[in-house]
């Protein structure tokens, strides 16, 4: 019965990308990725919607480079007590033409069997991605939408999307997701990701949103707010003392 509901699962999802045009890793187009540096190093743009500027967008720096790129892929198998492997996406001969450039769809299981699914996507194109709730009514499933979640980075906080879908015979799954870009023109062009976590409801909703916030938590390495001032720049290597033999220096008028 177990394995029956999870491929359920693994399909649905798959079908949700697939319907709308998404490509797997090993299908990824060569379109570049932005010419921003990766995410660990440079700020990105965070928000919970695609589509819309919200109050709760950030600027981040990612634990991982989560840039649109084949980076993606290299976003490691172990985090913290989550070991992944990688999934098949399934019903490729239903691709339509809204490909993103880059795909990764891959299942973790914690310590304790719990599991949840990483799905990234990175695309120039705006087509390529969608709310979690088309997914699910593209697979005929009933869908809530929570609202948002806060999740505590450093001295600041994240928030992302939240949404539970339900399996008619399986357990329900919890959603979080959130896009980043790497400027605020939030232009598709200049290439952006898609990133959501869907933990499944094995043992309670709550449970599962508690995986998914943590599993979450691990991708962020530190975040602000879009109006708070920049870091402070490291303090100047102190100049030598003048060599007081030597000529003083022509002064300069402004």
């Amino acid at each position: 019965m177990r394995a029956r509901w999870l491929w359920r699962l693994l399909h649905s999802l798959a079908l949700g990308l697939v319907g709308l045009g998404y490509l797997s890793t090993a299908q990824a187009s060569d379109a570049p990725a932005t010419a921003a540096g990766p995410s660990t190093e440079v700020w990105y743009v965070m928000d919970r919607e695609g589509w819309l500027r919200t109050d709760d967008a950030r600027l981040v720096l990612t634990t991982y480079d989560l840039r649109n790129g084949p980076n993606l892929a290299a976003v490691p198998l172990q985090l913290g007590d989550w070991t992944g492997q990688d999934l098949p996406v399934t019903n490729l001969e239903t691709f339509p033409t809204l490909n993103a450039d880059h795909l990764v769809y891959r299942g973790y299981t914690n310590s304790a069997g719990r599991m949840l699914i990483l799905s990234l996507v990175g695309s120039t194109r705006g087509q390529s991605f969608h709310h979690p709730l088309i997914c699910y009514a593209w697979a005929s499933w009933p869908a809530e939408d929570r609202g948002t979640v806060a999740l505590p980075v450093g001295d600041s906080d994240v928030v992302l999307r939240y949404v539970v879908g339900y399996d008619p015979e399986g357990p329900a799954q919890v959603d979080l997701h959130w896009y980043l870009w790497p400027n605020d023109r939030r232009d598709w062009g200049d290439g952006a990701t898609q990133v959501r976590v869907t933990a499944l409801a094995t043992v309670s909703e709550e449970q599962a949103l508690a995986d998914a916030r943590e599993f979450a938590q691990l991708l962020f390495a530190a975040a602000r707010r879009l109006d708070a001032p920049a870091e402070a720049p490291e303090e100047p290597a102190v100049a030598p003392s003048p060599d007081q033999s030597a000529e003083p220096l022509p002064a300069f008028s402004r």
